[in-house]
C-alpha cells in the first residue's frame, strides 16, 4: 500500500500491519516538514507525487499554523484518491462546503482523522450507551481544561477552543449518541493573559430535539481545576448515568452503588491505522466519513456563531444527526 503524506502533522509510518507492506512519500505544501526519513521529499508538486507514486491512500495534515488549502483536497478528490483528513483548520466554515460539495460532485472516498472517537474511554461508553443502560439521556456535562503552552500560533485562530479543541469533544459526542441540535448558546473568552488567540475559553448550552441539554465547557489556557485532552464527563439519563474522571469509566445505576467499569485496548489507534485496515479490507469498520461528519461541523459553525453575536442560534433539521 502506497501512502502519501500531504503536510506535516502525524507523518508516521504504519507499523501495527506486519502482513502488509507500505512505501510512504512525502510532499509538504505548507512550507516546514517534519517528515520520517524514509519518506520520500523531492516532489515539486503535488500533482508530481501524484503522477509518480500513485498512492492508495492520501493523508492531509495541516499544520496548526496553517489552514487546510482545498486545492489540495480538491486535486486529490479530482484524482480520486482516497483521502484521509487529519484536522480542518478552516479559514472558514464555507471553505468546508466546498470541500463537500466536490466530495458529492466526484464522488470520492473522503475520510476524518478524528482520533478521539478511538480513545477506550469512548469505547466504553458507547457501548453502555448501545446496551441501554442509562436509558433516554437527559443531561450531558462536559469539560475539558488543559494548561496549553502559549504559542506563537494561537494567533492563526478568532476562536481558538471552538475551533481547536471542541472539534473533538463534539466529534465524540456525536459519536457516542448522536446530536439532533435544536439551538446553541455559546460564548467565549481569553481570560488567561500573553494568548495572542481569541476565544481561548467557550463555554456552550446545546438543547436537543428531545428536549435533553448538553453543558459544556473548554478551556485552553487552564491553571486551575485541569483535565486531559479528553475531558471529564457526566451523562444522565432516565435509568442510570454514566461519570468519565482521571482516565476512568463509572456506570451508576440509579438506587444501586456506582461502579468502575474495565477499559479495552482499542483496535486501531490513530484515523490512519483504521482507515488503512479499512482500505485493505482488515476491518469492516469504516472510518467516519466526511458526510457523517458535516453535523460536527455544523455545530461548530453555530457555536461560532453564538460567540461572535450573542444569539442562540437555532439549526435547521436536516443540519445535524
Amino acid at each position: 500500500m502506497r501512502i502519501l503524506f500531504v503536510g506535516s502533522d502525524q507523518a508516521q509510518p504504519l507499523s501495527c500491519f506486519s502482513q502488509h507492506q507500505f512505501a510512504y512519500a512525502f510532499w509538504n505544501g505548507y512550507e516546514e516538514s517534519s517528515a520520517p526519513e524514509n519518506c520520500r521529499k523531492d516532489f515539486p508538486s503535488l500533482e508530481e507525487a501524484v503522477c509518480r507514486f500513485q498512492p492508495h491512500l492520501a493523508v492531509i495534515g495541516v499544520p496548526n499554523y496553517r489552514k487546510n488549502r482545498k486545492e489540495y483536497e480538491e486535486l486529490l478528490m479530482r484524482r480520486k484518491i482516497p483521502l484521509l483528513i487529519q484536522k480542518f483548520r478552516l479559514k472558514s466554515f464555507e471553505d468546508f462546503e466546498e470541500i463537500r460539495q466536490i466530495q458529492q460532485e466526484t464522488g470520492a472516498r473522503v475520510y476524518v482523522g478524528e482520533f478521539y472517537r478511538l480513545n477506550p474511554l469512548a469505547a466504553i461508553v458507547r457501548s453502555l450507551l448501545q446496551k441501554g443502560r442509562t436509558g433516554p439521556l437527559e443531561y450531558i456535562r462536559w469539560e475539558s481544561g488543559i494548561n496549553g503552552e502559549i504559542c506563537p500560533w494561537e494567533s492563526a485562530y478568532d476562536q481558538l477552543a471552538i475551533h481547536d479543541l471542541a472539534f473533538h469533544h463534539i466529534s465524540v459526542m456525536q459519536s457516542l449518541f448522536g446530536l439532533d441540535v435544536r439551538s446553541v448558546y455559546a460564548r467565549s473568552c481569553s481570560p488567561r493573559k500573553g494568548s495572542p488567540a481569541k476565544g481561548t475559553l467557550a463555554s456552550a448550552i446545546l438543547e436537543m430535539r428531545n428536549g435533553a441539554l448538553i453543558d459544556y465547557t473548554v478551556d485552553w489556557h487552564c491553571s486551575l481545576q485541569q483535565t486531559d485532552f479528553f475531558g471529564t464527563a457526566r451523562l444522565e439519563g432516565v435509568s442510570g448515568g454514566i461519570e468519565i474522571q482521571h482516565g476512568k469509566v463509572f456506570f451508576q445505576k440509579w438506587g444501586e452503588e456506582k461502579q468502575e467499569i474495565p477499559l479495552a485496548s482499542p483496535a486501531y489507534a490513530t484515523g490512519l491505522e483504521q482507515t488503512a485496515a479499512y482500505l485493505l479490507g482488515e476491518t469492516s469498520q469504516s472510518p467516519v466519513t466526511l458526510e457523517e461528519f458535516s453535523p460536527v461541523m455544523e455545530i461548530l459553525k453555530a457555536m461560532t456563531r453564538s460567540a461572535h453575536t450573542g444569539n442562540v442560534i437555532y439549526l435547521e433539521e436536516e443540519e445535524t444527526l
